[in-house]
């Protein structure tokens, strides 16, 4: 328990003394950004998964009719998001249909595998050798400075403790 309690109060302690402002996020994607660069063709997609192929039309023939209120309940009753895949993320025959001979686009589907049913809407193709966007990035580069900075004040902290112990120490020994 007091381990816990310790390692929240570290944790508390260390998070409240870190501030990672978006300026600092945009310097770190500039001075990196070659290290953001696309190692393969990827696909932002919304993806549908269903049991049945008549749900699936279903879904597929919502999505083609490009109605904003029908679409925002689609997205809310199958709880799905935006995502980007990569090739090989997914079962081969979607493998090939988004990463094939041509560029994918629009809604796709449905496409049954071992799963159930998919229906995809592509939303954007990246090509290989693209940039990485900063809208992208951004959790993943504030992450990495959060735990840089958080690193760098722990050692500072664990080096004020060992310093102040062999102090106290010394000031033992000595008397």
């Amino acid at each position: 328990r007091e381990n816990l309690y310790g390692g929240l109060y570290l944790e508390h302690y260390l998070s409240s003394k870190i501030k990672i402002s978006l300026d600092k996020i945009r310097e770190h994607y500039i001075a990196n950004r070659l290290s953001y660069v696309r190692q393969s063709n990827q696909v932002r997609l919304i993806q549908f998964l269903t049991q049945n192929k008549v749900s699936a039309i279903k879904i597929k023939r919502t999505l083609l009719q490009y109605d904003a209120e029908l679409r925002a309940s689609l997205l809310s009753e199958h709880g799905v998001s935006p995502v980007t895949i990569s090739p090989g993320e997914l079962p081969q025959n979607l493998d090939l249909l988004l990463f094939g001979s041509s560029t994918p686009r629009g809604v796709l589907g449905p496409e049954q595998t071992p799963f159930g049913y998919h229906v995809l809407e592509v939303l954007e193709f990246f090509p290989e050798s693209s940039f990485r966007g900063l809208d992208e990035l951004y959790d993943e580069i504030s992450q990495e400075l959060y735990q840089s900075h958080r690193a760098t004040l722990y050692s500072q902290l664990l080096d004020s403790l060992a310093l102040e112990y062999s102090l106290d120490t010394e000031k033992r020994g000595g008397a």
